[in-house]
């Protein structure tokens, strides 16, 4: 909790004597990679944690760009360009399904028959072959399992979008893609 608040206070003192596009180059250097680290597996968590995160994360947002409590908060996110907790979980398990379908080098052997294909799965040629299996899950914890959750995720995707063989255009269009989810959400 100590930390926290030094943090805080730290983020207050700055924001009074540094510019804004210099306090997004701070936020991205001492709190964006703290957020990513492990997000795949912290952010399948309980929501009552997750949303503990958020509403912090939410506040040295607002902190950092000199904006007021009742502030539309995907706009604290777009002028900073990121996303919350939920949507930067979601962004890296997809960037790893990409990764496992587009670049199967690039990630570990693990991973490689970990997921399948519709057309492995079933002969019909239907309009779904090219999108990944999504099991069957009888649990709430199963829902949280990657090995449901990329698949269902993988699959919401635009046609275009999944077929992105590029990774660095997939990212960019990604986020481009998460942000009007966020707008849309809120």
């Amino acid at each position: 909790m100590f930390a926290y608040l030094l943090s805080v206070r730290i983020f207050y003192k700055l924001r009074a004597k540094v510019p804004v596009r210099i306090l997004s180059n701070v936020y991205y250097a001492f709190v964006h990679p703290h957020l990513l680290y492990a997000i795949e597996v912290y952010g399948n968590t309980c929501s009552s944690y997750i949303d503990k995160l958020f509403k912090l994360n939410n506040k040295l947002l607002r902190i950092l760009q000199h904006k007021p409590f009742r502030s539309h908060v995907p706009d604290l996110y777009i002028e900073f360009n990121t996303l919350p907790v939920t949507l930067l979980h979601e962004q890296q398990l997809l960037i790893l399904a990409h990764k496992i379908i587009h670049h199967p080098e690039s990630v570990p052997e693990l991973f490689i028959d970990y997921f399948n294909k519709n057309e492995s799965v079933h002969s019909h040629d239907t309009r779904t072959k090219n999108d990944m299996h999504l099991p069957r899950i009888s649990t709430g914890h199963g829902l949280k399992c990657l090995k449901y959750k990329i698949p269902k995720l993988w699959n919401e995707l635009p046609t275009d979008l999944k077929e992105q063989t590029s990774l660095n255009t997939f990212k960019n269009e990604l986020k481009l893609y998460l942000i009007t989810k966020l707008y849309n959400d809120n």
